[in-house]
């Protein structure tokens, strides 16, 4: 039996990596072909931008202090898969309930996804300006009979929806505070 030298050592060795390294690069790329990705909960807007490279994002920077709604928001969930969506709890200071909703979609996706706020019943809805923009303002009857309204428009291809326990007045208030410019 021939003895080997060193250097063929050490490039049997080096092969041996290659090929360990690029079988594990396969067996951790095949999930990703498998699995669907879907809503997912994450602990901050932040690590939502970060890990799902939100370049956009609509953040309120007004919230009535009347409202005892705790920023930042309780629950925050996105998604980049199949569409792009992204979807913010607020709940209030002193119980668990949720006070607002603020969900931003793609304008092209296929469904939409379920808020926390149910929605019982609706009326007539209105257009209104907000920021020189045309949306539309629904009053509404909220899980526990709890009077709220819903506001949505379209900001170039990204549905901003807004469901709040409030009054019309501070939903627009809130959704204005969303919007860049004066």
């Amino acid at each position: 039996m021939k003895k080997r030298s060193f250097g063929e050592k050490l490039f049997l060795f080096m092969i041996t990596i290659l090929l360990v390294t690029a079988i594990l690069a396969v067996l951790n790329w095949i999930p990703s072909l498998v699995q669907k990705q879907t809503m997912k909960r994450f602990s901050s807007i932040d690590i939502a931008k970060k890990e799902l490279r939100i370049h956009r994002l609509f953040l309120p920077t007004y919230i009535p202090e009347g409202l005892h709604l705790v920023w930042p928001p309780a629950e925050i969930y996105a998604q980049e898969v199949p569409f792009n969506a992204f979807i913010m709890h607020l709940r209030y200071q002193d119980s668990r309930d949720i006070g607002l909703v603020i969900h931003q979609a793609d304008a092209h996706a296929p469904y939409q996804i379920e808020p926390l706020i149910k929605i019982k019943t609706t009326t007539a809805g209105s257009q209104i300006s907000i920021k020189d923009r045309k949306a539309v303002l629904v009053p509404a009857v909220c899980d526990g009979n709890v009077p709220c309204y819903e506001v949505s428009w379209d900001e170039d291809g990204t549905i901003i929806t807004l469901i709040c326990k409030c009054s019309a007045q501070d939903i627009v208030k809130i959704a204005a505070s969303t919007l860049p410019g004066p």
